[in-house]
């Protein structure tokens, strides 16, 4: 039976991939990302200046910037759908790079935690609607390499905030006296240079050009025919949202541990951990998310209709055996092969996830869908995987040094829950992908 979508606010089939709006909205991506991640290598200076307890930076980190998300997502994607996908990205932009101009300016505990909850603005405003017109506007046989180039602007954004943040700390005593500014205001610069990173990103985005959609017909695309489709259609999307918040659930763990798990465990200074990490995401991270949207669209064309959850499940098996020789490896330079090849691995269900719900949801809901799916990777993944590795490494190993076999079994259990999940699904997907996104240009 017919979803009753498949037709309904489609865009007139593109032509060319659109180049330029990858790169703007690939652009928003970095400039969000690094706005929000800007503030983990600034703990010390922060802490230091505005007098912050290691309990309140932690609700800067999390809870600030989730507040705002967690009321706006909804409405925002909603208005998204509509057909304002463009106005809603500049809202975002615009509502994240005030947001980080306040922080630059703080002067208290209260009025950073404040401008952190402007800052959740971008990620909340910015990937639903800016996935929806991608897919909207690329071809179907190149739609995962597009939602790829677009992922890769979170491992981008965060090398961004890591070496540029640490190399204006680092060089603010010269920069201070060049500038006349005071010595223990460098932490201050930072987000500047995020503010000035935000407004490149909105001045190549108001060049985007919203594509026109068709007649909506009689399609509701209200939040509560979102719901009901998902009702509907459950057992495809529990399987599936569940199988990658798995996923997710590991690389989160990951990805917050492994700068510990290289000082404790392959015995790195804290500045060599950073530029490890910093490489491994500018490097390994981005090569992994391109690579897995373009494996995408070669089995699409192949002919298989659930290619997003093949290249997952296939990445499952680099990234268990990465995590393993990572905590096994004794020379520093094997564990450093190690995390690359981690990183590789563990960024690809942050691409493949969007491109699977992208195939199975109609036109009218696709920002709503996607909206629902962020809500639920930042309560579950992004909450979940760093506190299961820390509270395995507190109460069951009691050991700092530990924290390899904590990132290992979290890592082993999520994915084999997640890649039991999307292939039991599998069969529901392919066939709710039949019916919903016909379009899609294959080569039997």
């Amino acid at each position: 039976m017919s979803s009753g979508f498949a037709e309904a606010g489609a865009a007139a089939p593109p032509t060319i991939f659109p180049t330029y709006t990858v790169v703007a909205l690939t652009l928003c991506h970095v400039a969000a990302i690094a706005s929000s991640q800007i503030l983990n290598i600034l703990v010390d200076p922060i802490r230091a200046a505005l007098a912050v307890s290691d309990s309140q930076f932690s609700l800067l980190q999390g809870v600030a910037f989730a507040l705002l998300a967690a009321v706006a997502g909804i409405p925002a994607a909603r208005v998204a759908d509509s057909g304002r996908r463009k106005q809603v990205i500049v809202a975002g932009v615009v509502g994240w790079t005030a947001g980080t101009l306040l922080c630059a300016v703080a002067s208290t505990f209260g009025q950073l935690f404040l401008a952190r909850v402007v800052v959740g603005l971008g990620e909340v405003f910015l990937f639903p609607a800016a996935l929806s017109l991608l897919t909207d506007v690329t071809p179907r046989p190149r739609l995962g390499a597009a939602i790829g180039i677009f992922a890769s602007g979170g491992p981008i954004g965060a090398a961004i905030a890591l070496f540029g943040g640490g190399a204006i700390i680092s060089s603010w005593p010269n920069l201070a006296e060049l500038l006349g500014r005071g010595s223990d205001e460098g932490w201050r610069f930072c987000f500047v240079a995020c503010v000035l990173l935000g407004m490149v990103a909105l001045a190549f985005l108001l060049h985007v050009e919203e594509p026109r959609r068709a007649e909506r017909g009689t399609a509701d695309a209200s939040f509560g025919s979102v719901l009901r489709y998902l009702a509907r259609e459950r057992g495809t999307f529990l399987p599936t949202i569940a199988g990658f918040l798995a996923l997710c659930l590991s690389g989160t763990g990951l990805i917050a541990w492994a700068p510990s798990f290289a000082v404790r465990t392959l015995g790195y200074s804290f500045a060599q951990a950073g530029a490890l990490i910093g490489t491994a995401a500018l490097v390994f991270a981005v090569a992994g998310s391109w690579s897995a949207g373009m494996a995408v669209d070669r089995l699409t064309r192949s002919g298989d209709r659930g290619a997003a959850l093949s290249v997952s499940l296939a990445s499952l098996a680099g990234l268990v055996a990465a995590i393993l020789l990572a905590d096994a490896a004794r020379p520093p330079i094997l564990g450093a092969a190690a995390i690359f090849a981690l990183f590789f691995f563990l960024i690809v269900p942050q691409a493949t996830g969007p491109i699977a719900l992208e195939r199975i949801t109609p036109a009218p809901m696709r920002a709503q869908m996607l909206a629902i799916y962020l809500l639920l990777i930042n309560l579950v993944a992004q909450a979940g995987g760093p506190s299961a590795v820390a509270l395995l490494t507190d109460h069951l190993f009691g050991a700092p040094a530990m924290v390899g076999w904590s990132m290992a079994i979290v890592c082993v259990a999520a994915s084999a829950v997640g890649a039991l999940l999307l292939q039991g699904g599998r069969a529901a997907y392919c066939a709710l992908a039949d019916r919903t996104d016909p379009h899609v240009m294959v080569h039997r």
